[in-house]
């Protein structure tokens, strides 16, 4: 029964086994061909919503459609994802900053991004990315994906990020905005 957004699902190997575990899953693909191999196998399921479309509109954006499935605020959903490399960062923060109803993200992204996420002050990856998840969320680095391990391999390794919102201990919204200009200042 939990709601999951799923982005960038592409031919539905990750989302044949969220729903066979009884999620109900909203998915974003921005590939119509894709768009249409998921339609043909999982369309006719209860528990699927298939949004065609890039998951950000502009990298300072989410795409409204998304937002309206997801619902903001509404019930809480997690982030389960293969996520795109290129738009990881953006959209990690996004729904952070957005979308008070996620609960959780556990997802795959470039192994150097999710050390951004979790690096701590004098770390070299520390930076604007690092301070500002850390302020809305508990970051962790579960695991590390060799490029071997996928099919075509990339030019770079992967890993599994996990992303828990804080709920009470979040600044107000006005003060978040002071402190990403102020870190974007800084670094």
């Amino acid at each position: 029964g939990t709601r999951v957004l799923e982005v960038g699902p592409g031919s539905g190997a990750l989302t044949r086994r969220l729903l066979a575990a009884g999620a109900a899953v909203t998915a974003v693909e921005i590939d119509r061909g894709l768009c249409g191999v998921l339609r043909e196998e999982f369309g006719d399921r209860e528990r699927f919503t298939l949004i065609e479309g890039d998951i950000l509109a502009g990298k300072h954006a989410l795409n409204a459609a998304v937002l309206s499935g997801i619902g903001a605020p509404g019930p809480p959903f997690s982030l389960v994802a293969n996520l795109p490399f290129n738009a990881a960062t953006p959209l990690l923060l996004l729904l952070l900053e957005q979308c008070p109803a996620m609960t959780r993200a556990v997802v795959t992204v470039q192994d150097e991004v999710a050390d951004r996420f979790v690096a701590g002050a004098g770390d070299g990856t520390y930076g604007v990315v690092s301070v500002l998840a850390q302020t809305l969320a508990a970051t962790e680095k579960l695991l590390r994906i060799e490029r071997r391990s996928f099919s075509p391999p990339p030019k770079v390794d992967a890993a599994v990020l996990r992303v828990t919102p804080r709920t009470g201990d979040r600044p107000a919204p006005a003060v978040y905005r002071a402190l990403k200009e102020l870190v974007a200042w800084a670094f």
